[in-house]
């Protein structure tokens, strides 16, 4: 899928003659998208990950190269605009609405709401690249066309940050409103002595002081992931003695009588020499089978029962 002819990156248009003309001018080095979806410009293919030249064996010269830095500055400074005018273009000639945009960009839907409102709101006349999308989104495009024009070039010329901006236009709107605007000023003390001694030199100089106390919240603990027994950070240094558990004290104790211990002893003698162990013995109320490889949570619960269950009996007799 190839795309119509777009601007040449580092000519900036100042009407609709002017955009006709750098038209012209960029025929040669049009954008074009390919049917993978990558976009090739001044010799540079653009993919998701990366940037390489279309032609290794025919590498873009030194004027496309720097025409596609340009290009890299546009994107970066404005992105916001380019999808909030191409959402409303889509809108007023196609119906087309935020689904595509979503599925398209990546973007949430609030997001491009908001791009798309900012974009309609904002002539092209009152944007500057020197006054980031933000102050823009925050403030001056609620404003009518001549009074954003205005602040457009004040924001530009005294370099004002979003939030004094917006400091701004409130006591703006204040006066205009004939209203009054309290300007508050929070503080952080570093202790009780030096809140007592900057709240007195408030008090002596005539201001309005509010004093606030607050619990100091406590720093939020990262939670670390379980790690497996015998990993590096879990694992216990080897020679390490474990910890005993300690006894019930009515935890019953099984004796190993004279006959147990008998049959205990022919059974090691037989599986030591691969002799067949007699089925009777395994009969012995006292005998508990060896845990076997493999062994699941269930049989292991059962083998510990029967053998509960042998202490009980042994100390009873």
């Amino acid at each position: 899928m190839e795309l119509d002819q777009g601007i040449t990156p580092g000519i900036e248009p100042d009407d609709d003659t002017s955009v006709s003309e750098s038209l012209q001018v960029a025929e040669a080095q049009a954008m074009t998208v390919t049917d993978d979806g990558d976009m090739l410009l001044n010799g540079f293919v653009f993919t998701p990950i990366g940037l390489v030249p279309a032609n290794p064996d025919a590498p873009p010269d030194f004027e496309d190269w720097d025409r596609t830095g340009v290009f890299l500055r546009y994107i970066h400074t404005g992105t916001q605009f380019w999808l909030g005018d191409w959402l409303n273009y889509g809108e007023s000639h196609y119906g087309e609405k935020y689904a595509q945009a979503v599925e398209h960009t990546g973007y949430e839907l609030h997001t491009l709401q908001t791009y798309a409102w900012v974009a309609s709101k904002v002539p092209r006349a009152n944007r500057l690249e020197s006054v980031p999308f933000g102050h823009y989104a925050n403030g001056l495009a609620a404003l009518p066309p001549d009074e954003q024009a205005e602040w457009v070039q004040k924001v530009a010329k005294e370099g004002m940050t979003q939030s004094a901006m917006k400091a701004a236009l409130v006591q703006k709107r204040a006066a205009a409103g004939q209203k009054p605007v309290d300007l508050w000023l929070v503080v952080k003390c570093k202790d009780q002595a030096d809140f007592d001694k900057l709240e007195k030199q408030m008090t002596s100089q005539g201001r309005e002081v509010t004093s606030r106390v607050t619990v100091q919240r406590k720093p939020k603990v990262e939670k670390t992931a379980k790690k497996k027994t015998g990993s590096a950070v879990t694992q216990k240094p080897i020679g390490t003695p474990k910890k005993a558990k300690a006894k019930r004290k009515d935890a019953p104790t099984l004796k190993v009588t004279k006959g147990a211990q008998e049959q205990i002893d022919q059974i090691a003698a037989d599986l030591k020499n691969n002799n067949e162990i007699d089925p009777g013995w395994l009969k012995d109320e006292f005998y508990i089978p060896p845990p076997t490889e493999g062994e699941t949570p269930e049989e292991r619960q059962k083998r510990r029962k029967k053998i509960n269950n042998a202490r009980a009996r042994a100390k009873d007799k």
